[in-house]
């Protein structure tokens, strides 16, 4: 009767509950490396954005002071178009980015549209170097860019009109 009564008792033993501790520490670890990953591409694109945001400006300021349409688009009277750029401030720490003087391609036809139809293809790019800092205090430099380009079409000169 009392060797029955020791064999009936059911419960955890410690082979039981140092598993269940690995698998839950196993899968706890994997919330925390997901969440990392997760907080740095959302940074990330959010650099992305602001860049863009940066570069769209140039954009809106070379299409107001040529908004005349009267030839090609002219970039050396516009001032403000290159230089530094605040990307992020986070803890009075600025992430930099340079904008590039806006690169001007003059005189593309594109013949789907109209053979008398020309435009000036502008190019902007912002680049910046992501400094993400791992858990280790270890630091991914990464240079990341974005490249906009707007097309400015105009009519073309064709002799004697």
């Amino acid at each position: 009767m009392l060797k029955n009564k020791f064999d009936s008792e059911a419960g955890f033993g410690i082979i039981q509950v140092l598993a269940t501790l690995v698998i839950a520490s196993v899968a706890i670890a994997g919330l925390f490396v997901t969440s990392y990953y997760v907080r740095q591409k959302a940074t990330e694109n959010y650099h992305t954005r602001v860049a863009i945001l940066h570069a769209t400006e140039v954009l809106e300021k070379i299409r107001w002071f040529n908004r005349n349409n009267e030839g090609p688009v002219d970039v050396t009277h516009i001032p403000g178009l290159a230089g530094n750029v605040v990307i992020e401030n986070r803890d009075n720490h600025n992430l930099m980015g340079i904008i590039q003087n806006p690169h001007v391609s003059y005189g593309q036809v594109d013949l789907m549209v109209a053979p008398y139809c020309i435009y000036d293809a502008v190019t902007v790019e912002v680049t910046w170097i992501e400094g993400a800092e791992d858990s280790y205090g270890e630091t991914d430099n990464k240079r990341r860019s974005v490249v906009l380009r707007e097309d400015y079409y105009r009519r073309a000169d064709i002799g004697g009109e």
